[in-house]
């Protein structure tokens, strides 16, 4: 069971990260908050084009450009708080695997085989 809520501010912040990420042709193509219970913390997945790209270095250092020009984002969401990696990477391909399409965002519980794969024990699904 998740313990510390993801408050409306964060979900708030992180689509207008998506929405500042989408006028930059970033193309995310997952977006995810997975909740990691031995660290009571929460983690902004983002699978990019640009990750495969660019590699991991400079993909961070494009986002942080992106949270400096966004000081009411980055009051709710830290380069700390995101990780990265490819549209073709096996967690991510697993995430969509075990769930559907949705029209906007929502929480979900992880189980099984995502679980295991992550860790994680809730998701919080901005784009998948």
């Amino acid at each position: 069971m998740v313990k510390e809520a993801l408050v409306r501010e964060v979900i708030e912040a992180t689509e207008k990260l998506l929405k500042e990420l989408d006028e930059r042709q970033f193309d995310v193509k997952v977006a995810v908050w997975l909740y990691y219970p031995e660290e009571n913390q929460w983690n902004l997945l983002l699978a990019i084009p640009l990750y495969d790209r660019l590699g991991p270095k400079k993909t961070y250092a494009e986002i942080q450009s992106v949270l400096n020009s966004s000081p009411d984002i980055q009051k709710q969401i830290r380069l700390t708080d995101i990780s990265v990696t490819s549209p073709g990477d096996s967690f991510v391909e697993l995430l969509r695997a075990g769930t559907r399409k949705v029209k906007e965002p929502h929480m979900w519980s992880l189980s099984g085989t995502a679980r295991e794969a992550s860790m994680a024990e809730g998701i919080f699904v901005h784009r998948i």
